[in-house]
């Protein structure tokens, strides 16, 4: 009797040993399923989730919008890229081709990075994009070529880079009084809509 007992005295531990050790990695997989779910929706309300891609510039749209193809395993995809923290001047603008044409320079069929930040309204990308250790949207400011789009940027290096170009005026700040592309867009929808 007395063996009995030991055995259903040891059972009864090892029962109690195994529920609590399946409660202790339920509780463990709560919480970490928790955690992940707070963690996306943090993100994704921020919107500072950021994704990296790689591939190639394989056309230059205007003055802040690009085409980047990227190779993964199954097949290429390509991306449309709204160049972040920048608005270059619209392609009837002055200096509208010429920002064409620079960002051309500093980026056609080059081997990219790209730091994505968001997708706008339009459906486009919006990203960082660098060649190597050159931040090309920084220096399409940099030379003159681009505002700050200080409305959607609060990132004060653009904004010193546009005081710099001014200053220097360098690029569409060797005309007297620059038109912002947003103010461009806004006179001529204006114009559209009043005829």
């Amino acid at each position: 009797m007395g063996g009995v007992m030991k055995t259903e005295l040891k059972t009864g531990t090892v029962n109690i040993l195994k529920k609590n050790r399946s409660h202790f990695f339920y509780d463990i997989k709560l919480k970490f399923l928790f955690t992940i779910l707070i963690s996306f929706f943090t993100l994704s309300s921020w919107g500072h989730a950021e994704e990296v891609i790689f591939g190639r510039v394989v056309s230059v749209k205007d003055g802040d919008t690009i085409h980047v193809l990227q190779f993964n395993q199954k097949s290429p995809l390509l991306f449309k890229i709204r160049l972040a923290h920048i608005d270059a001047p619209e392609k009837s603008q002055p200096f509208g081709k010429q920002a064409k044409l620079v960002l051309s320079s500093l980026c056609a069929n080059k081997n990219v990075r790209v730091d994505l930040i968001a997708q706008d309204r339009y459906g486009r990308y919006v990203g960082v994009v660098w060649d190597q250790s050159t931040n090309i949207n920084l220096e399409m400011v940099k030379l003159g070529h681009a505002w700050w789009y200080f409305h959607y940027s609060k990132n004060q290096e653009y904004k010193s880079a546009e005081e710099n170009a001014k200053k220097w005026k360098k690029g569409l700040w060797s005309m007297p009084d620059p038109m912002p592309p947003w103010i461009f867009r806004r006179e001529k929808r204006k114009n559209a809509a009043s005829t």
